[in-house]
């Protein structure tokens, strides 16, 4: 019924619509992606994570080991490397941004002492040289830029400990795909055409088609 409205249009005006629907319909899609953007973000991830972990579970199907128990065994041996990679190096990294914080301004006590020797011997031999400006810069520059360091840091912790209903729907993701990546994945397809579903079958991974 749309083209049969469409055909009554003159074909002069039909390239005057054509530019206006086509930007309204980019602009609608481009609110869509930015809409689903966080939970197409968490479905990538997990994608990924399931097609890297696909390759342990297939070789200890290999071994004999029923598929599930494959899966289970290699899910809690990366949940146990990341949180044990995590528990090690998070602690670490603010313990090094908090010392770098306490001796930042001992760090500059001893730069102006050494500039103040420097000027000392510059002032001795009458050089048209004058550091206290230089110093002052350098220490105001240097400051800053350990600020924003450490504020990355410690805003880094703080989102790493907001994401966790994130990497909760992650993990539970990557599981799913792992154990049932086949039904999941069928179901996707099966809102596309027919021609689109045989072409993405062939590209996906092999845990998504078993």
């Amino acid at each position: 019924m749309i083209q049969k409205a469409i055909a009554l249009i003159p074909s002069e005006f039909r390239w005057g619509l054509f530019f206006p629907m086509l930007f309204l319909n980019a602009w609608l899609l481009l609110i869509l992606v930015q809409q689903v953007q966080p939970l197409a973000t968490i479905v990538v991830l997990a994608i990924l994570f399931a097609f890297l972990l696909d390759y342990p579970i297939g070789f200890l199907e290999k071994l004999g080991l029923k598929r599930v128990l494959a899966v289970v065994l290699v899910f809690v041996s990366a949940l146990i490397g990341i949180t044990a990679i995590a528990l090690t190096l998070v602690p670490e990294i603010i313990l090094q941004a908090n010392d770098l914080l306490i001796n930042l301004p001992h760090w500059i006590e001893l730069i102006d002492k050494q500039v103040d020797v420097l000027n000392a011997w510059v002032e001795a031999r009458q050089l048209p040289i004058n550091l206290d400006g230089i110093t002052a810069q350098f220490s105001d520059q240097l400051l800053h830029q350990v600020q924003v360091i450490a504020s990355q840091v410690f805003n880094v912790a703080f989102e790493t400990l907001g994401s966790i209903a994130n990497i909760f729907l992650i993990l539970v993701f990557t599981l799913v795909l792992t154990l049932s990546g086949d039904r999941v994945w069928k179901g996707l397809l099966s809102w596309l055409p027919l021609w689109w579903r045989e072409q993405i079958s062939k590209s996906a991974p092999k845990f998504l088609t078993m």
